[in-house]
């Protein structure tokens, strides 16, 4: 899964929060209560801190459930590619990608051809000294990585919303979470660690705690190291600090933590390789642009947003709870007009998956119809964020969901 708006789950679970008080600005936020419990005075905190083990151990049991079912699932798609990395890095822990293999019809050396960094394939490989190689043990361990991220979800939500418990929760229990932690592909590690890094950079700039910056910085630059497109916290974040410190201060001068990495990583593979890794890759990413910008504005647009909407479509079922039965009433119509927009359109874009023959596929426009909705939603929830909210944080989101459109 290439895709980034993985990396959106913390921001779809934050806006699940939206509506009847349960979004409140403070800066007092990560000393609020969880879901169930009312605020208590200074004599109540070991009960407050009962409480709040309990709820983390709860959010890091639900990926678990969700997850280890699916232990025993085959390799597939690109956890081959991973694994032949992890596999050359037991033969020679530095040389990565020393190695040919066949993957597009040809004969080609690993850099070539594998477009992520190594950084998940030393965790296949580490892991592999005690579980061996095989698929049960392998995704055993990668249940880690998964309820990383599903805690980091949770204490980024703590910091911004009354209700980190279902941010959390949606965010699990998306369809991009779940799918993404039933492989040994580089994107719930790159969650865990992304969103760690806005956590730990969040709270350094709340507290002007250096050594959490620092941490930040440091998570950051593990992140590209899983997957390029991690060191899009770099920008997001600084952003963020300008926004919050209204000018340039020596907190940006972190990010040449992630940076020195970025440089570093692609130094080393130019020596090694002959080709910078990470440069190679934005080339081909540019390149792969390049034939896709003769698609329409209008096509890329509404594919994004129901890639967005399919992914995190449980905040679809939750506009009872967010909107007013006004707002309810727009989204029902606003359903029925994409349905019938489908419908009379016959697809998007080049796109002409509607019709089996003569007939409508009522199956699969009802479901990209809802796929573009709960999209649409996602987006209505962003904007009411930003109009009420106009400060720092309403900003974060706003730069963080609409960076997936980029």
């Amino acid at each position: 899964m290439q895709h980034h708006p993985l990396t959106d789950s913390s921001c779809c679970g934050r806006l699940a929060c939206r509506y009847k008080s349960i979004v409140i600005y403070d800066s007092a936020a990560s000393s609020r209560s969880l879901p169930g419990f009312s605020q208590r005075m200074s004599a109540d905190q070991p009960e407050q801190q009962t409480g709040t083990y309990r709820t983390l151990a709860l959010v890091a049991l639900l990926p678990v459930l969700l997850l280890a079912p699916f232990a025993n699932k085959a390799f597939h798609i690109d956890d081959t590619v991973y694994i032949w990395v992890a596999q050359q890095i037991h033969d020679e822990p530095l040389d990565f990608f020393g190695f040919e293999k066949n993957w597009d019809d040809r004969l080609e050396p690993a850099h070539a051809f594998n477009k992520n960094p190594p950084g998940v394939s030393y965790l296949i490989a580490l892991a592999a000294l005690v579980v061996g190689w095989n698929e049960t043990g392998l995704h055993l361990v990668f249940l880690i990585p998964s309820v990383l991220a599903g805690l980091s979800v949770f204490f980024l939500a703590k910091r911004f919303c009354d209700r980190p418990l279902l941010a959390a929760t949606v965010a699990i229990v998306s369809p991009a979470f779940i799918v993404s932690g039933t492989n040994l592909m580089c994107e719930a590690t790159m969650l865990a660690f992304y969103t760690w890094a806005v956590v730990l950079w969040v709270r350094g700039l709340d507290t002007e705690d250096a050594k959490y910056l620092a941490a930040a910085a440091v998570l950051m630059g593990a992140g590209f190291l899983v997957k390029f497109v991690a060191i899009s916290v770099v920008p997001l974040l600084a952003a963020y600090t300008l926004m919050s410190k209204r000018r340039a201060t020596v907190h940006l001068l972190y990010f040449l933590i992630p940076l020195g990495v970025l440089t570093a990583y692609d130094a080393f593979t130019f020596a090694m390789y002959g080709v910078p890794h990470f440069l190679n890759a934005a080339v081909f990413s540019v390149d792969y642009a390049t034939v896709a910008s003769g698609v329409g504005l209008v096509q890329k647009t509404l594919t994004n947003t129901s890639f967005m909407g399919g992914s995190f479509i449980l905040t679809f079922f939750l506009v009872p709870y967010l909107w007013s039965w006004r707002g309810v009433l727009v989204v029902g119509a606003a359903y029925c007009v994409i349905l019938l927009m489908l419908i009379s359109s016959g697809g998007i874009g080049s796109s002409y998956l509607m019709y089996d023959g003569p007939d409508i596929r009522w199956g699969y426009v009802m479901q990209l119809a809802l796929f573009l909705t709960a999209g649409l939603n996602i987006l209505a929830m962003l904007v009411a964020e930003v109009r009420e909210g106009r400060d720092r944080d309403a900003a974060l989101l706003l730069l963080w969901i609409g960076g997936t459109f980029v």
